[in-house]
Formats: C-alpha cells, structure tokens, sequence
C-alpha cells in the first residue's frame, strides 16, 4: 500500500504540473484549492503511516484532476466565445480575463494571441473611433476616415472600423459626386456646354451606378439646342426686319433641320415666302408705275395692296411702299394734261391713243403709263419720243417736229 501510495501521488504531482501549466488556478480555482488542501490531509495520513486512508485520499484526489483535465476543452471554447463577444461589445477588462484564460489553456494558439493583441489595443482603437465619430458628425469627413483607419491599422479585426471606412468613404464619394454635379449644372447655366459635359462625364466616372449623370448631359444637349434655336430666333427676326429674305429663310430651315416641328419656325417661314412674294411684286409696280395702264395690271395691283395691308405688318418700309401703291392705284385713271408742241407741218400721233395731225400745239389728257410719240412729214426724217406718265411727278413738255430732211 506504501508503495502504491507513492505512485499515485506521484502522477498526482505531474496532473497538477501540467494543469497549473493550463492556468487552471484561473479557471478552476476554488476546486483546485480544495484539492490542494485534500492533498495535504492525505499526505499527513500517508505521514503518520495510515497508508489505507492515505492511499483512498489519493485515489479521490487523482480522480478529481482526471475530472478537471478533461473540462479544459469545454472552458476553452467557453472563455474564446466570452472573450470574442467582449471585444465585439468593446469591453476590454473582460476580454483580456476570458483569453488569458483561453491562452493558460492553449498557450500555443495563434488566434488566441491575435485576439489579446485586439484586446490589449482596443481602448486605444475605441478612443480613436469616438474621435472619428465626433469628425464625422462634424462633417470632416477626411478627418474621420483617417481616424478610422488608424483604429484599423490597429486592429486589423474590428469590424466597426471597416465599416465607418466604408461608410466615410462612400460619404466622400457621394460628397464629390453632389460637387461635381453641381458645377457641371453651374457650368450648364452659364452656357459653358462642353465644361458642363465634362463635369457630368467625371460624375458618372465618380458614381458609374447613378443615372443622374446621364440626366444631366441629356439636359445640356437640350439647353445648348435651346440656345442654337433661340439664337437662329433672333437672326431669323433681325433679317425679316432687315428685309434680307434669304437670310430669314436660311434661318428658319435651319432651326426646322434641329427641330421639324416647331410651330413657330414653319409659320416664321411661311410668312417670310409670304411676305418676300407680295414685297417683290410691290417692288415690280413701284419700280416700274407704268403697269398701271393695262387694266388686267391695275386689278392685280388692287388684290395685291389689299393681301399687303391685310398682313398688319408694322415694318415702315413695307408700309411706305404699300402707301405709294395706293397712291399709284388711286391716280392710275385720273388723266394728266399734256402739251404737244410741233410745226403745223408734221403729222403726229399719239400711238394706240389719238392721231393729232399737223398741229402747232396740243393738249392731250392720258392716264399715267408709258406713250409713244411719233410725227411724220413727207420728205424729212419720222420723229419719235417716249413718253412717261406718273401721277404726281412733272410732265415733259413734248415737241414733236421732222425738222430733219431725207437726202
């Protein structure tokens, strides 16, 4: 019994060695310290020779350690699961004391010593995201993504720091997105097409996700086309009022080759044909009065004057030239006095009007238009001239003498 007594306490001895080397006064303290003290009172027995009742002490006492030696793995996984969620939870005291224990039991476990690493700087690393939290509250959000990323640098695990990096960052990506965005519509504004397609192309560049980009240049081709419109407007009006009809027209085909279906062009159009046919037939009757003397000319002329003052145009030229119309139209059958003088011996004639015979001096009443005189003598040259009748301008005194003798 002595001898068996002493074995036992003998693999006693290396239990206790190898579970104090696994930290077990950390996590079995209590227990342990009662088997401790089981030990002493069965080291006595075996002392004063009992060895029956010291033997039955030991063999209690190597049971006990057999029982504890086999909880380690259980404690393990209990005190990595304790330590895991303080460091998730940010509390550092309870990290440290659930994986040192953790590390007591495997002290060889890599993940337990990076998980202590996490531990030991996390008050630092929770310092640094209060810091990067005030910033970012603040709007400083450079700041703050340099905060965060040194609690990263720190704390490679901490999953609140790789989420506020990216949450700041896509802050920042979205703040220089918003920037770029409204200075491409300041430059939009402002006219600077192309600056503003470029600042909407660096905008989807920034944000390749966002159809606001796109919006934006769709908006820039409308508001330069607006602009091209507007500006070939106004030319299209100076040059009507220029009463330069090609360019007015030039103008108007242009802003239908942007746009076939803008109203106001094709009527803008329409009334510059309009308006350059009746201007150039007023232009053939003011440049040429005579016209008026045919009566098929005089009746065109009337619906001509009554179409151009039923276009209620307000150009003072083309209402100049519609007065001089009336006033030719007006005066185109009032007789104008004229006076024929010739030698009383040659005949003279009034073509497709009178034949006046040899007179001395005439007066004949024609309505305005274009005559021809004629005298003839037997012996001497036939004498010609071309008369021009318009109201209100002076009539030429006409002699009309074959004076000249036919050799």
């Amino acid at each position: 019994m002595q001898q068996e007594g002493e074995a036992i306490v003998k693999d006693i001895l290396k239990a206790q060695l190898a579970l104090e080397d696994h930290g077990v006064t950390l996590w079995a303290a209590t227990e342990y310290q009662s088997i401790t003290d089981a030990l002493e009172t069965a080291d006595a027995l075996f002392r004063s020779g009992d060895f029956e009742a010291a033997l039955s002490g030991f063999q209690h006492i190597q049971g006990q350690l057999v029982e504890l030696d086999s909880r380690q793995p259980a404690i393990f996984t209990e005190q990595l699961a304790l330590g895991e969620t303080a460091l998730d939870e940010g509390e550092q005291q309870a990290a440290l004391a659930a994986l040192t224990i953790a590390q007591a039991i495997q002290p060889d476990n890599e993940t337990i010593a990076q998980l202590l690493r996490r531990a030991e700087n996390l008050d630092q690393v929770l310092a640094l995201m209060r810091q990067g939290e005030a910033q970012e509250r603040d709007e400083a959000l450079d700041s703050a993504l340099a905060l965060y990323k040194e609690a990263r640098a720190l704390d490679a695990g901490w999953l609140a720091a790789s989420q506020a990096i990216s949450r700041v960052q896509s802050a920042i990506t979205r703040r220089s997105f918003q920037e770029t965005m409204s200075r491409a519509f300041s430059a939009m504004n402002a006219g600077s097409w192309e600056e503003a397609r470029d600042l909407f192309q660096t905008a989807q560049r920034i944000m390749p996700d966002s159809t606001e980009p796109a919006d934006g240049l769709a908006q820039v081709d409308q508001a330069e086309t607006r602009e091209q419109i507007a500006e070939l407007r106004r030319e299209a009006e100076a040059n009507f009022q220029a009463r330069d009809w090609a360019a007015a027209i030039s103008s108007y085909e242009a802003i239908l080759n942007i746009s076939d279906s803008l109203e106001f062009a094709r009527q803008g159009l329409d009334r510059i044909l309009s308006r350059q046919a009746i201007d150039n037939r007023l232009q053939r009757y003011l440049a040429d009065p005579p016209l008026l003397q045919d009566d098929q000319e005089l009746r065109a002329a009337s619906a001509l004057l009554k179409e151009a003052a039923g276009t209620f145009e307000t150009d003072s030229e083309f209402l100049r030239r519609i007065d001089t119309l009336a006033r030719l139209i007006s005066t185109a059958r009032i007789e104008i006095p004229v006076t024929i003088v010739s030698d009383g011996k040659t005949v003279v004639t009034v073509r497709k009007h009178a034949e006046l015979g040899q007179i001395n001096r005439e007066i004949v009443y024609l309505i305005p238009g274009r005559y021809t005189v004629t005298g003839v003598r037997e012996g001497y040259r036939d004498v010609r001239e071309e008369l021009v009748l318009i109201a209100g301008r002076p009539v030429p005194a006409l002699t009309i003498a074959s004076t000249e003798r036919v050799r």
